[in-house]
């Protein structure tokens, strides 16, 4: 006879699943530790070399753009590679930075010194006098050449009051011009000697717009003689009768000369437009560019530093 089955009751016991055993973290590598230092060089030499290609024709900007292109472009793209390359950019950078720094200074300098101190206003007025005066230069195109009588004055000047009897002509006498020579082409009169001192070269003797009191004169001793201080020329004066006087061979004042006067007058407005509209706005682009330029240095400087601590710290050969 078959014996029954036997129903078996089986208690399920829930149990917490064990977990594998978590391994432990990798230790970082050297290589691992200097990545971010690493990137956050090339970053900081990226922002240097467009800075400094600004300033590229400037000491500081030359000296950026080497020191970054070391590390950006020359440097091996691992961290170590751009560590080796840290020495030599670390102490570029800190040139770039102090002359950035000077430059930023002198440029600070022009523009809250020196730039606020111009008289833009008297420029602006002299440079219009000038142009509807044509300056006392143009004094060949104002003055013609006139006869002149025995004792040295025009024509048309006898009528003022210069009798001849007023002045005797000596030969040794002569008129010295700007540049200490004689017989200056704008102003060649005959030069005359007067027998007292407050004969010498009267001031209504010329017209006012041929010698300006706003004119530069010269004063010195011309071979033992005192000399008469007038505006834009110099004469002998007291010279002896019967004394030969050396007199200096007469010189030109070269074509070149005259029209490059002629050229500042002509075009002084524009220079005094230059400075009040643009200057100022270029004096601001520079100093922002230098601003830039220095803080892009110094963060250069300050990455590189470390980049090389810490890989010195590891051991690294050769830094």
């Amino acid at each position: 006879m078959e014996a029954p089955p036997q129903v078996v009751v089986a208690k399920v016991v829930d149990e917490p699943v064990q977990k594998p055993a978590s391994l432990p973290a990798p230790s970082p590598t050297p290589l691992g530790m200097l990545a971010d230092d690493a990137l956050q060089l090339k970053a900081a030499a990226t922002c240097l070399f467009c800075f400094s290609l600004a300033q590229l024709f400037t000491l500081h900007g030359f000296l950026g753009c080497i020191a970054s292109s070391i590390v950006v472009f020359y440097a091996e793209t691992s961290p170590l590679g751009t560590a080796h390359g840290a020495r030599f950019t670390h102490p570029l950078a800190v040139a770039t930075a102090i002359f950035a720094a000077g430059a930023l200074a002198a440029t600070l300098v022009v523009s809250f010194a020196v730039l606020p101190a111009v008289p833009m206003e008297e420029m602006m007025q002299s440079c219009k006098e000038a142009q509807e005066g044509r300056g006392p230069w143009a004094i060949k195109d104002a003055m013609p050449i006139m006869p002149m009588h025995l004792d040295g004055f025009p024509d048309e000047m006898h009528h003022e009051g210069f009798p001849g009897e007023m002045a005797h002509a000596h030969p040794e006498a002569a008129v010295m011009g700007m540049d200490g020579q004689n017989d200056h082409p704008r102003h060649a009169f005959p030069v005359q000697h007067f027998e007292t001192p407050e004969h010498i070269f009267p001031e209504h003797a010329f017209p006012e717009h041929v010698f300006p009191e706003h004119m530069p004169f010269r004063a010195g001793r011309t071979d033992g003689l005192t000399t008469e201080r007038r505006p834009m020329m110099t004469m002998v004066a007291e010279a002896p009768q019967n004394v030969d006087v050396p007199v200096p061979p007469p010189t030109l004042v070269g074509r070149g000369a005259r029209r490059l006067q002629e050229m500042a007058i002509d075009n002084c407005d524009e220079m005094v437009e230059y400075m009040s509209h643009y200057l100022p706005m270029i004096l601001m682009l520079n100093m922002m560019v230098q601003a830039g330029l220095l803080f892009s240095a110094c963060s250069v400087v300050k990455r590189a530093g470390i980049l090389l601590a810490k890989a010195r710290e590891l051991g690294v050969q050769g830094l």
